[in-house]
């Protein structure tokens, strides 16, 4: 049995969720993917696939203005070579994805589908459609959205992971909700662990994310600077880049806490490990708007895994999927002070490992036990066996 898993982009957070579905797939996949995230993720590494049942095709990559999104030179003839059992989709919304269904329908394979975000009404109605004029506007209307939606009637399943993603397919999408199947994304449980007995080296808040609008590092500042004015010893560590790092960089220096605030830049993965490990809690800053929004931060999930007490905007999907029943703090979008109080409120019980230390645990387990790579890509296969008719014993 050959399954095709295309992905245009293989982000270093995606690498362990498909990797865990090439893994135990029963029989040989063909990995395609795009090489361009070398130029956008040049911390991840080598971006093939290296199993022993998986062969990989990296194709160049072109973010095509008047075509409006990427799209892989050479990936209609590179399907054409091959002959595949069932297709693995790796999103919905790129022009390569719409080529991909419609290479499976007339092969009459059979495809199911994985939508990361809810992205697409947005982008395609407004954001990338008027911004890029009148021709756009008009190609995308014909012919993007109408493809769009005959593609998503076409496939035998579609793999959401979160519920907000479940209800935007099914309400506004228009798709059969027997088609529509949750499974959680996978991270690397075994990078990210929690060691309740491991001592802090300090007092330390923590953002990770890039300094864009979307993300809020203004206001994962401002929360802390609320902190900071209680609690002495108190540092906040940012991660990532962008183009608000200078902006926050001068506000901390304006307000005279410039000393309590590191700014690490990009970090990979086994750095994140030990950034994780010295947090005493993590700000979730990220807001909605218009044609973004994070369905499933894995930011959040390596946080909880690693012992590390959330405390998040209350935006729909994953965040919170993941933080409730006690997994987390969840504050109104927008309301620094609430999430300062809430940052208070961990500081203070951490040292004790009383309610906050029961949060953490429990956390923790809920990762391990519904984002483990096992689990995941057992589903996964599960449901691309029942695709093409086979069903497990």
């Amino acid at each position: 049995m050959r399954l095709l898993l295309y992905t245009p982009l293989l982000a270093p957070w995606r690498r362990v969720h498909w990797e865990a579905v090439c893994r135990r797939f029963p029989g040989e996949v063909h990995f395609v993917a795009s090489s361009e995230h070398r130029r956008l993720y040049p911390e991840c590494g080598t971006q093939a696939i290296e199993l022993e049942n998986t062969r990989s095709t990296l194709l160049p990559a072109v973010n095509s203005r008047f075509l409006g999104r990427w799209y892989n030179p050479g990936l209609l003839s590179t399907l054409r070579r091959n002959r595949y059992d069932v297709v693995l989709n790796g999103d919905y919304e790129y022009l390569s994805n719409l080529i991909v269904s419609e290479f499976a329908l007339r092969a009459q394979t059979p495809c199911v589908m994985y939508s990361p975000t809810t992205r697409m009404p947005d982008n395609y109605r407004s954001r990338v459609l008027f911004r890029n004029g009148l021709m756009q506007t008009a190609l995308n209307l014909v012919r993007y959205t109408p493809w769009i939606e005959r593609s998503l009637s076409t496939y035998r399943f579609c793999v959401v992971p979160t519920s907000t993603s479940m209800d935007h397919l099914v309400n506004d999408r228009g798709v059969d909700p027997s088609r529509v199947v949750l499974i959680p994304n996978a991270i690397d449980i075994g990078a990210f662990r929690f060691d309740c007995h491991e001592p802090k080296p300090f007092v330390n808040v923590l953002y990770v994310g890039r300094f864009l609008p979307e993300k809020g590092p203004m206001l994962a500042y401002r929360a802390f600077a609320q902190v900071a004015s209680q609690h002495a010893t108190v540092r906040l560590t940012m991660v990532g880049q962008g183009p608000l790092r200078e902006e926050v960089e001068r506000a901390a220096s304006a307000d005279g806490l410039r000393a309590r605030v590191d700014f690490l830049g990009q970090l990979d993965f086994k750095a994140m490990a030990t950034v994780y490990r010295n947090a005493s809690a993590i700000l979730f800053t990220s807001v909605p708007v218009p044609g973004n929004v994070d369905q499933d931060p894995k930011v959040v999930l390596e946080a909880m895994a690693s012992g590390v007490p959330v405390v998040a905007f209350d935006i729909d999907g994953g965040v919170r999927d993941s933080l409730r029943e006690g997994r987390g703090l969840r504050v109104p979008i927008g309301d620094t002070d609430a999430m300062a109080v809430a940052v208070l409120s961990v500081l203070r019980d951490e040292t004790r490992m009383g309610r906050m230390g029961e949060m953490r645990m429990r956390a923790a387990a809920w990762v391990r036990d519904v984002h483990n790579p096992d689990v995941v890509g057992n589903a996964y296969v599960r449901l691309l066996l029942e695709a093409v008719g086979v069903h497990e014993t």
